[in-house]
């Protein structure tokens, strides 16, 4: 990704993004994109269902991130996180047989720019003062019952309200942050305000998987594809959530535009080195890693 002094669109239009780039300098966009943070502040800071507005600020602090406050409540620290990997880098290249990484590369770069725009972004908590332990976007990204899905997260998130005794494998570390999921109320709370209704069941009684369209059952099978075609099908339903989201995007935020200086647009050229740390996602990323 790199930042460059271009207009807002380019979160909407992926394609428009890359034409808009001037200058060179490398950025992590969930750190150092203005712009994405604008774009947060303005989708997410209004009224929770059935409770008070969410009082968002840009903080700078090596790089950005967000403050969040209800009127007289707790001061939470959020981060950005891109939620859409496509496992192109090579830190998840070692888990792919030679078909598998091949169909994964064809598209690589398409598909990274489309989920680089608005709808392939949510903010999660960051630790503060006091807290310590991997973030919720490491855990997702370390655990390879997770594998960075963010259909996965989201049935861990929606067990974390409806059955906190199930099997969970985020369950610890959603719980960690458990004053930051009560803001919602409950599930259908964070849904709506987070616009993810495309990706649960009208009920919400289940999360809708991306690999198959069907409602996620536990996490007994691979989180990963194992083949070509059930990663073209996870690529498929990927790319048409992001669109739609962003879609969504598009009409909730017109009225409230951020006014910014800067933006940010995703670059195919931009690849992350593999993570050595245990602690670290197989994206090369922690609280603010590119995803591929």
């Amino acid at each position: 990704m790199r930042c460059a002094g271009a207009g807002l669109g380019g979160f909407f239009t992926p394609t428009g993004a890359d034409s808009r780039l001037a200058t060179g300098k490398e950025v992590r966009p969930d750190r150092d994109c203005p712009r994405l943070y604008a774009w947060h502040r303005a989708l997410w800071g209004r009224s929770v269902p059935g409770g008070p507005p969410l009082e968002l600020a840009v903080v700078p602090a090596r790089g950005f991130e967000m403050s969040l406050r209800t009127a007289g409540g707790p001061l939470f620290r959020l981060a950005s996180d891109g939620v859409i990997p496509t496992w192109s880098s090579r830190g998840w290249a070692r888990w792919f047989d030679a078909d598998l990484a091949a169909e994964i590369a064809k598209d690589a770069d398409d598909f990274h720019r489309v989920a680089s725009t608005i709808g392939g972004y949510i903010l999660f908590p960051r630790n503060s003062i006091g807290q310590a332990g991997s973030t919720i976007n490491q855990a997702r990204g370390v655990d390879r019952r997770i594998a960075d899905r963010f259909d996965l997260t989201l049935e861990c998130i929606r067990l974390h309200y409806s059955d906190p005794s199930a099997y969970n494998p985020l369950g610890e570390r959603l719980a960690y942050y458990a004053d930051f999921f009560a803001l919602f109320g409950d599930f259908d709370g964070f849904v709506r305000l987070f616009l993810l209704d495309d990706l649960v069941t009208a009920d919400r009684s289940a999360v809708l998987s991306f690999m198959s369209g069907e409602p996620v059952s536990g996490f007994s099978m691979s989180a990963l594809a194992v083949d070509p075609a059930q990663y073209a099908e996870y690529r498929r339903r990927s790319l048409a959530f992001v669109k739609e989201r962003t879609h969504g995007f598009a009409s909730s935020a017109s009225h409230r535009t951020p006014a910014m200086q800067h933006g940010c647009a995703a670059s195919a050229k931009q690849r992350r080195t593999p993570a050595t740390s245990d602690r670290r996602s197989p994206r090369g990323g922690d609280d603010g890693g590119e995803l591929r």
